[in-house]
C-alpha cells in the first residue's frame, strides 16, 4: 500500500488509535496495522497498557498474546478496565499458524472477555480488511455510546423536561425528553393527548393523575417512570409544577424528569471489589465503614462530639496493614510473581476474617443491619497491591485490636512459596478506634494510614495505634514541608562556613558550607533537621542545587578578595541516588565556570555501602573532571579497607566522637592512629573534625594530621564574618594552631 493510500484510509477511518499490546514495537503485528492503514499506538509493557486505557479509553484495543507469561494476564486487565468503557472492542492476536492454532489460549481469552481474534497465519490481506472492518464498528459504536452518554448526563442534570400550553394544548418537548419518550425527532410541539401516546398505559394513568393533581391543588406533583433504551437503564422521576401563563390565561405545567439511579451508581458497586483478589476494595471498605458507624449509639451519659467512651455496642476498629518492601517481588522475580504473591498474601489473611452471626446476616438480608452493629466480627479489604485493611466491630476492649495485629505479625513467620522460591514478607500496621480516633470512614482511614507512617519507621515490623498526638505532629511536619519548599523556591534558606585549618601554618585554607534555615517558628535550624525532610518529599536535589550554586558564587566572592579556600561540600544519600549527583555537579560547574579542583564533595561512608559500584562510577566521573573527594565520619560506619583502596578519595575525615577522646583515652588515641597509619598508606590526606581543645590539636599534630575544623578555631559563620576574621588574622599575623 502506498504512503497516499495509508494517509487516505486513516483519513476515513478517523483520527483515534488502536492500542496494540505486543513484545516486539517492530514485529509483524505494528507493521501489518500501518499497512492496513490505521492508526495504532503500540505498547510493549502491560502496565504502561492499563495505563493508557484508563486515561484515555481507545476504541480496539488489541493484545498479541505472547506479550507475557502465558498471554493472558494483559486480557484480564484489559477487560477490567474495559467494562468502565462499554465502546472499546478487545481483540486477542494470536502468533502461530493458521493449521496449529492454541485453542486453549485463545478459550481461556474467550472467558477472559476477548471479543474476536486474529491468527498471524491469515494471508496478510485478509487481515488487513479484518482489522479495518473491527475499527469501523468499534467507532460506530463508539459514537453512538457517546450520544447515548450525552442523553445521560443531560437526564442527570434534569435537562429533560416538557412544557404543556393549556390555551393552546400543545406540548413542547426538549430533545433529552423525546429521546426518554421514544418520540421521533419532529415531536418537538405536539397536543397533550399525542405526548401521553408514548408511553404505556400504566405510565399514561400515572402522569394522568398527576397533571389532575396539580391542577387541582397548584401544587407540586411527583411520578416515576422505569426507563430502558439500549445501555441506559434506570428509574426516572418526573416533577410536574404548576406555572403562570406570561399572557395570564390557564396556568401551563412543566415537567421536569431526572434519572435517579443511573450507570454511574451500578458502576460504583460493581468497582467496589479489588479485581485480583474478590475483597472489599478502598471504596468497598469506606461504605462498609460509615454504614457500621451509621448504626452505632454512644453509651448513656456521652455527649454528642465526645469522642472518649465507646459505643453501646463496644468499640469500632481499623486496622491498615502495609506489606514492608513488597515491590521487591516484582523487582526481582517479575509482575507475575508479585500477582501471586498478592493472591497468596490474601489467602493468608482470610484466616482472620470472622463472620457477624448468623441471625444478623439473615436479618440484614431482610433490609434490618442494626444487628451487625452488636456482632463481633472481621472483615477484611483489600486496599492496593501492598496495603490490607481490617475492619473489627464488637469490640469490648482496644486491646482486642492489638491482639489481632499481633496475630497478623506471626502469620508472615512463614515464607511464602512463589514460583519455586522461598520469599520472607514483614508488615507494618497502623491501628485506629472509633469512636475515639473518629465517626466517619475517611477519617478512621486517614489517622490509621499516619500511624501506619510512625509504625514503618520503627527498626522492626509492628504496629502503631493513633493518637492526637501523632495527628499534632504530622500536620507539624506538612506544614514544615510546605515552609522549606518554599524556603528553597524563594532562596530564604542561608550558608554558613566552618574554617578549615592548616595544623603546620595555622592558616585557615579550606571551609566547609553548611546550610541554615532560620524558620518563622523553629529559630536557626541546621541540615539535619531539614535534609531528611528534603530527601522524603522529593526536593533533596534542589535543595542540593541551590547549596552549590550558592556555595560556589561565596567561593568566587572569596576568590575575588585574593583568598583562595578550598570549598567542601556535603552530599546528602538522596542526592547521591537519585542518580542525578553526577550532571548537576558537572551543569553547575560549567554554568559558574568554577575551578572543579577547588571543590570538594564529602561523602559518608553509609552512602557509599548502598551502592558501592554505582558509587565508583560517579565518584570515577567526577575526578576526571578534576573534582575532590572527601570520605566524612570515617570510623563510624563500615570502615573497610576494601573499598578505600577502589574508590578516589582525596581526604579522610575523622569524625568528632574519636577527636574527643583523644586526650584522655588511650583507645581513642589508638584509633586515631590507626586511621593516620591507613591514610598515610593509601596516600590520603587527613582531617579532623570537632577540635575544640589545644590537647586535641598537639596530638593531632604529632600524628601528622594535616587539617582540623572545630570551635577551637571557630564554629559556622557567616560569609562576611569569616572574610573579616580571615583579614583580621593576616593583619594581626594570628595563627589558627
Amino acid at each position: 500500500m502506498s504512503e497516499a493510500d495509508t494517509k487516505n484510509n486513516e483519513d476515513q477511518l478517523g483520527l483515534a488509535s488502536i492500542l496494540l499490546a505486543t513484545p516486539d514495537l517492530k514485529g509483524y503485528w505494528p507493521k501489518l496495522f500501518k499497512e492496513a492503514g490505521v492508526k495504532v499506538h503500540v505498547v510493549d509493557d502491560v502496565d504502561e497498557f492499563a495505563v493508557r486505557i484508563e486515561s484515555s479509553p481507545p476504541p480496539v484495543l488489541m493484545v498479541d498474546l505472547s506479550i507475557d507469561k502465558n498471554g493472558l494476564s494483559a486480557i484480564r486487565d484489559a477487560f477490567i478496565l474495559k467494562s468502565m468503557d462499554a465502546s472499546m472492542h478487545l481483540v486477542g492476536l494470536v502468533d502461530t499458524e493458521i493449521d496449529n492454532p492454541e485453542d486453549e489460549k485463545i478459550n481461556d481469552a474467550f472467558e477472559l472477555g476477548a471479543q474476536d481474534f486474529l491468527i498471524r497465519g491469515i494471508a496478510p490481506d485478509v487481515l488487513s480488511q479484518r482489522v479495518r472492518f473491527i475499527y469501523r464498528h468499534a467507532l460506530m459504536l463508539q459514537r453512538l455510546n457517546s450520544s447515548d452518554k450525552n442523553v445521560l448526563d443531560n437526564l442527570r442534570e434534569g435537562q429533560a423536561h416538557w412544557i404543556w400550553d393549556r390555551d393552546k394544548d400543545l406540548v413542547y418537548v426538549s430533545d433529552p425528553m423525546r429521546f426518554l419518550m421514544k418520540a421521533k425527532p419532529d415531536a418537538r410541539l405536539i397536543p397533550m393527548d399525542s405526548f401521553l401516546g408514548h408511553f404505556s398505559a400504566q405510565q399514561r394513568k400515572a402522569f394522568e393523575r398527576a397533571i389532575e393533581k396539580v391542577k387541582k391543588d397548584g401544587l407540586p406533583s411527583r411520578m416515576f417512570q422505569i426507563f430502558s433504551a439500549g445501555a441506559l437503564k434506570g428509574a426516572v422521576e418526573h416533577i410536574l409544577i404548576d406555572e403562570k401563563s406570561a399572557t395570564g390565561g390557564q396556568s401551563r405545567i412543566r415537567g421536569v424528569a431526572r434519572l435517579r439511579e443511573d450507570q454511574e451508581k451500578h458502576r460504583k458497586i460493581l468497582f467496589s471489589r479489588d479485581r485480583m483478589t474478590g475483597l472489599p476494595n478502598q471504596e468497598g471498605l469506606i461504605v462498609a465503614l460509615d454504614n457500621i458507624l451509621g448504626l452505632q449509639n454512644k453509651k448513656k451519659g456521652q455527649k454528642d462530639g465526645q469522642k472518649d467512651g465507646m459505643y453501646e455496642n463496644g468499640f469500632v476498629g481499623l486496622i491498615v496493614v502495609d506489606i514492608d518492601r513488597f515491590k521487591r517481588i516484582a523487582a526481582v522475580y517479575g509482575r507475575q510473581a508479585s500477582d501471586e504473591a498478592v493472591k497468596l498474601i490474601a489467602k493468608r489473611l482470610k484466616q482472620f476474617i470472622v463472620e457477624p452471626s448468623q441471625e444478623a446476616r439473615e436479618a440484614a438480608q431482610k433490609g434490618d443491619k442494626s444487628l451487625l452493629a452488636k456482632s463481633k466480627a472481621v472483615y477484611l479489604s483489600c486496599l492496593g497491591r501492598d496495603e490490607f485493611a481490617f475492619l473489627m466491630t464488637g469490640l469490648d476492649r482496644v486491646d482486642l485490636s492489638a491482639q489481632l495485629a499481633g496475630k497478623i505479625i506471626k502469620a508472615f513467620d512463614a515464607p511464602f512459596i512463589i514460583d519455586g522460591n522461598e520469599i520472607y514478607l514483614t508488615s507494618s500496621m497502623g491501628v485506629t478506634i472509633a469512636p475515639v480516633d473518629g465517626e466517619k470512614g475517611e477519617d478512621l482511614l486517614k489517622n490509621a494510614r499516619g500511624a501506619l507512617a510512625q509504625a514503618k519507621n520503627q527498626p522492626t515490623s509492628g504496629y502503631q495505634f493513633f493518637s492526637p498526638a501523632l495527628a499534632s505532629s504530622r500536620k507539624e511536619r506538612l506544614e514544615l514541608e510546605t515552609l522549606l519548599r518554599q524556603a528553597i523556591d524563594e532562596e530564604k534558606l542561608t550558608l554558613k562556613y566552618q574554617p578549615q585549618v592548616d595544623i603546620k601554618t595555622g592558616e585557615i585554607v579550606g571551609v566547609e558550607a553548611l546550610a541554615r534555615w532560620d524558620h518563622p517558628e523553629f529559630g536557626d535550624m541546621s541540615p539535619s533537621t531539614f535534609v531528611a525532610i528534603a530527601e522524603e518529599v522529593g526536593i533533596i536535589t534542589d535543595l542540593g542545587n541551590w547549596v552549590l550554586r550558592q556555595s560556589i558564587k561565596d567561593s568566587q566572592y572569596f576568590n575575588a578578595q585574593g583568598l583562595k579556600l578550598q570549598l567542601s561540600v556535603n552530599i546528602s544519600a538522596g542526592m547521591f541516588t537519585s542518580g542525578k549527583l553526577q550532571k548537576l555537579i558537572v551543569k553547575v560547574l560549567k554554568d559558574t565556570k568554577f575551578d572543579p579542583s577547588q571543590l570538594t564533595l564529602e561523602i559518608t561512608e553509609g552512602l557509599i555501602m548502598n551502592d558501592i559500584d554505582q558509587a565508583r562510577k560517579v565518584m570515577k566521573v567526577l575526578k576526571k573532571r578534576g573534582v575532590k573527594m572527601a570520605l566524612d565520619d570515617f570510623g563510624t560506619g563500615y570502615s573497610s579497607l576494601s573499598y578505600l583502596k577502589t574508590l578516589p578519595f582525596d581526604t579522610i575525615k575523622i569524625d568528632r566522637s574519636f577527636v574527643t577522646d583523644i586526650v584522655d583515652n588511650p583507645n581513642g588515641t589508638a584509633m586515631v592512629r590507626a586511621i593516620m597509619d591507613i591514610a598515610k598508606t593509601l596516600n590520603i590526606s587527613v582531617t579532623a573534625e570537632g577540635v575544640e581543645m589545644k590537647g586535641q590539636l598537639e596530638m593531632l599534630a604529632r600524628e601528622g594530621c594535616a587539617i582540623y575544623q572545630g570551635f577551637y578555631c571557630s564554629g559556622p559563620i557567616n560569609r562576611e564574618d569569616l572574610l573579616t576574621m580571615i583579614k583580621a588574622g593576616k593583619e594581626n599575623n594570628t595563627k589558627f594552631n
